[in-house]
């Protein structure tokens, strides 16, 4: 186990440091937004709603902003890190010889408390926020493995950087907490000899809070993010807030959002006069369900965790990477896949979709473009080798357009409700298109629609934009 010694030394030899320059500090108040701020990285980079929309650039500007906001996020938490290292170092160096050489003893004790209070045998108080979310992670981890493997020893183990040096510190700082109670505890006991030798009654020796165990717990349901979502809540706008009441109502009616049409989403809104936004029609069907930001939070971190690093996952990674790269060839006859299916040149620097085009595709600007929708039941099932396939077919029965689907399984395509758009070059392609995967997936399909991406005043308009619009038209007139 290291002792600050380590750390000390890592720090000498500039391991795993960060600097923040105070003139930087205004800057980032200004650019992450007020409801993330102070919220851990890892929980912005999955409640900033990624949306993906129909003009690219716009789809880069959106994710680079976003991107921005968590990179300056990490620069905060890694230099707070360092601040606490810092101070932790401080505080070794003015033990005395004999405290030092208690401190790995400490560290042990340290370490069985912090186990302890995992698996709710002991309580902790006076963690800092960062703590708590770490803590809460690990929380969680063990309660899910221990439903699964209630006689196998947790596998405790931390993948996030951050979350190591948070775990880190806390443990050092624990540490310094088990020492003096050891040294309050002999003092005590020093002093309750002194009163026996001349007669005087012995007191109790009290504990440290740190060093006490918890006797006859109640039960209590725990929040395991370790977030604090009333400020997440306070900053959303009145869609999210709509988006959740509509998922009470629904509850409350016994109707199962997740399985209704868009289209029977949208009017199912305008019935109960609440706006909800483009991202409610963008995303994955399950996400309508939740009716607080916190069950949205857990939701979403679930079905991503579950995917990650998943078979599945790797294998939509090599074919992003091999669509990439053979969009990035300048003849255009090296980026036929199949006979008829291209990947379109764009592709390489594209930020949201793979994009294809089909016998004689989409290349003019229109003002409106007819457009096919599917989503399977079990992401999982949707394959590259299946895309292809369905491409294949697509080609096969004289469909004219193109074909875009999504870059990353667990990160992106899991969270929406689209994962492969056709755009028709025609209303009539559109519909083949749609046909085509009905029939090719048949009951793994959950979602299946037409579309229509259309110039609005100058400006491109997705389906799901002009849907949104339309809530938003209806209830008003409705109040009139």
């Amino acid at each position: 186990m290291n002792t600050p010694d380590t750390l000390e030394n890592n720090i000498n030899n500039g391991a795993e440091t960060v600097s923040q320059p105070e003139s930087n500090q205004d800057f980032m108040k200004n650019i992450i937004p007020p409801q993330y701020d102070g919220l851990p990285s890892e929980v912005v980079e999955e409640l900033w709603d990624n949306s993906i929309y129909i003009d690219e650039e716009k789809n880069k500007t959106k994710i680079e902003r976003r991107q921005n906001v968590i990179n300056q996020i990490k620069v905060k938490e890694n230099a707070r890190e360092e601040k606490k290292r810092t101070q932790l170092i401080k505080k070794y160096s003015q033990l005395s010889g004999d405290d030092k050489g208690k401190f790995s003893g400490a560290q042990n004790d340290a370490m069985k408390i912090a186990h302890e209070y995992i698996k709710d045998e002991r309580e902790l108080s006076g963690l800092s926020k960062e703590e708590e979310f770490v803590f809460g992670k690990i929380k969680s981890a063990y309660e899910s493995f221990k439903k699964e493997n209630p006689d196998k020893e947790f596998p405790f183990k931390l993948v996030n950087d951050i979350d190591r040096q948070v775990w880190d510190s806390f443990n050092y700082r624990l540490a310094f907490n088990v020492l003096n109670s050891q040294k309050e505890i002999s003092d005590q006991d020093e002093a309750n000899k002194i009163r026996e030798e001349i007669g005087v009654p012995e007191q109790e020796i009290k504990n440290d809070v740190v060093m006490k165990e918890t006797k006859d717990r109640k039960e209590k349901e725990v929040d395991n993010t370790g977030v604090d979502f009333s400020k997440l809540e306070a900053g959303l706008n009145q869609e999210w807030k709509d988006g959740f009441e509509l998922a009470k109502i629904a509850e409350q009616q016994d109707i199962d959002l997740s399985s209704i049409s868009r289209e029977d989403y949208v009017q199912f809104a305008i019935d109960n006069k609440l706006i909800i936004g483009d991202g409610h029609l963008r995303g994955a069907t399950w996400q309508r369900k939740a009716k607080t930001y916190e069950e949205f939070y857990i939701m979403r971190k679930k079905r991503k965790e579950e995917l990650n690093d998943s078979k599945e996952d790797k294998e939509f990674a090599k074919f992003e990477y091999t669509i990439k790269e053979i969009a990035g060839k300048k003849d255009s006859k090296d980026r036929f896949i199949k006979e008829g299916v291209r990947v379109k040149s764009g592709t390489s620097e594209a930020k949201s979709w793979l994009h294809f085009g089909i016998n004689d595709d989409l290349e003019e600007k229109n003002k409106e473009t007819y457009k096919a929708y599917i989503s399977l039941k079990d992401i999982r099932k949707l394959s590259p080798d299946r895309i292809v396939s369905l491409m294949e077919k697509l080609q096969k029965f004289g469909y004219n357009g193109q074909v875009k689907t999504f870059q990353a399984l667990a990160d992106q395509g899991v969270l929406l409700n689209d994962q492969v758009v056709m755009h028709g070059k025609t209303e009539e392609d559109a519909n083949l298109a749609l046909q085509i995967a009905k029939d090719y997936f048949g009951d793994e399909l959950n979602q299946k629609s037409l579309g229509k991406d259309e110039v609005i005043d100058g400006k491109n308009k997705s389906y799901s934009e002009i849907l949104a619009d339309r809530i938003k038209d209806e209830i008003k007139n409705s109040l009139k």
